[in-house]
């Protein structure tokens, strides 16, 4: 009874290699998230916030903006992006601030979730180096 050796080399090479390769991406990914974060960014880490959004047909519709601390409306086509108005009324723009200053996210439910537990392995851990 024989055993080719070399199979099990290429195995443990391919292996090696894909352990390098996800290495290199978990590393990087670290490094851009851990270095290359914009500066003046809010607590939660978005300049940008959407506010509220309609849907007006199947490649329209109207999204509601906090852009670092100014409110717009704006008006999205398949093609096109166009400012409708500044919102500067401080009422109105209280009426669309979210319940407990949580973003509104602009993807369906199903969506949203995978975003958050995406970010949830992104993000640091409590307790530990930032």
């Amino acid at each position: 009874m024989t055993v080719d050796f070399s199979f099990f080399s290429a195995l443990l090479k391919m292996l090696f290699a894909l352990a390098v390769v996800l290495g290199l991406l978990i590393g990087s990914v670290y490094f851009l998230k851990r270095f290359m974060a914009p500066a003046g960014v809010d607590p939660e880490g978005q300049l940008i916030r959407i506010l509220a959004t309609r849907s007006l047909g199947p490649k329209s519709s109207i999204l509601v903006v906090d852009i670092m601390g100014k409110v717009v409306a704006l008006g999205v086509t398949g093609s096109q992006i166009s400012t409708i108005t500044d919102l500067d009324d401080p009422s109105i723009v209280e009426r669309l601030q979210p319940p407990g200053g949580a973003p509104v996210s602009p993807l369906p439910m199903s969506l949203d979730r995978y975003r958050k537990l995406l970010k949830s392995f992104t993000s640091p851990k409590k307790g530990g180096k930032p």
